[in-house]
């Protein structure tokens, strides 16, 4: 009831978002990790925490984002010193090769079904292995948790309330 001139607002707000074209619109099949490359790239030349309003220094550091980004080192840099009529060495050339030729690499890695299990495990193993750590701490300080369930091993046998309780461990899945 308080909220109702608020949900008004906002429903009307969101109404041209809400139409069957423009939901269909984001259901295209195209991958968004190239959006996610980009949005990283350009968070590396420019990042949020500098202010480079007041010059040129902004379009520049996201120009730079965006030829790399979409030609790599060697064709991006190739062009800008061609542009300004000076010629690269060959060890500089070689070290844009070599930098392309490294991330291709990587990416190529990162794209491979092993490696994408491989990164899942670490970060489920992380989880684990924080979860462990909160729950010996809460066994060591006699505080109970409800989640006792996401520890990867039975830390202590506790008790509540002077009745003695049987904590129910999950292991983690295997990937």
């Amino acid at each position: 009831e308080k909220d109702a001139h608020l949900y008004k607002i906002m429903k009307e707000a969101y109404a041209c978002f809400q139409k069957k074209e423009i939901l269909l619109q984001s259901m295209h099949p195209y991958d968004t990790q190239k959006n996610e490359g980009m949005n990283n790239s350009v968070a590396k030349y420019a990042p949020k925490n500098k202010t480079f309003s007041r010059t040129m220094s902004l379009q520049n550091r996201v120009s730079i984002a965006v030829g790399l980004q979409n030609g790599g080192h060697e064709k991006f840099w190739g062009s800008v010193f061609k542009e300004l009529r000076v010629d690269i060495s060959p060890r500089i050339k070689n070290y844009f090769v070599q930098k392309d030729v490294a991330i291709e690499k990587r990416r190529s890695k990162q794209r491979k079904a092993e490696e994408k299990r491989r990164r899942a495990k670490k970060q489920l193993d992380k989880m684990y292995e924080e979860n462990r750590k909160v729950m010996k701490d809460a066994a060591a300080n006699k505080t109970y948790c409800s989640a006792s369930f996401m520890t990867g091993d039975n830390l202590s046998n506790s008790t509540a309330g002077g009745k003695k309780k049987e904590t129910t461990i999950l292991q983690p899945p295997k990937l």
